[in-house]
């Protein structure tokens, strides 16, 4: 009986709720970024796919000087922070501008799998990894060098 019970109360959550990740669930309440069940090694997996991102923005910024806002790719010369972690892992042609990096966070967990916050004076916001890069890329206009350096740095532990 109480099965059936449990059962019909997952059912009735929000698709979202129960397809999301103990880390997703775990930031969205405001927790700390750990899994309990998971712990250090899970920490140490975002960490590392964490570092694997901000290398792959490095990389991809060097292929191109200048920085895009508000578009992956611009001409030939332009990417934002998104844009060089695509083409820090794939060989793109000069002119990418029709190009959309599609599915990233399946090379990179952390994007969807993190929620981080702003870390700009001043600013609440908290959100997924990704969202934040494209916030700092766009809004606050850091560069990718920084942002490479930031998301490598890994989350400031919540208190």
């Amino acid at each position: 009986m109480k099965f059936r019970e449990a059962a019909g109360a997952v059912a009735a959550a929000p698709r979202s709720a129960r397809s999301a990740s103990p880390l997703v669930k775990a930031a969205a309440k405001g927790d700390t970024y750990e899994s309990p069940e998971k712990g250090v090694a899970m920490r140490h997996e975002v960490q590392r796919d964490e570092q694997e991102l901000a290398k792959a923005i490095s990389q991809g910024s060097s292929r191109r000087p200048e920085q895009a806002f508000g578009s992956y790719f611009v001409g030939r010369s332009a990417s934002c922070a998104l844009g060089a972690a695509y083409e820090g892992l794939y060989r793109l042609p000069e002119e990418a501008g029709q190009i959309h990096p599609k599915r990233l966070e399946r090379l990179f967990d952390c994007l969807e799998g993190t929620i981080r916050a702003c870390p700009e004076e001043g600013c609440r916001k908290r959100l997924m990894l990704a969202a934040i890069i494209v916030h700092l890329n766009d809004d606050h206009r850091w560069s990718r060098e920084r942002i490479a350096a930031w998301v490598e740095s890994g989350p400031t532990p919540v208190s």
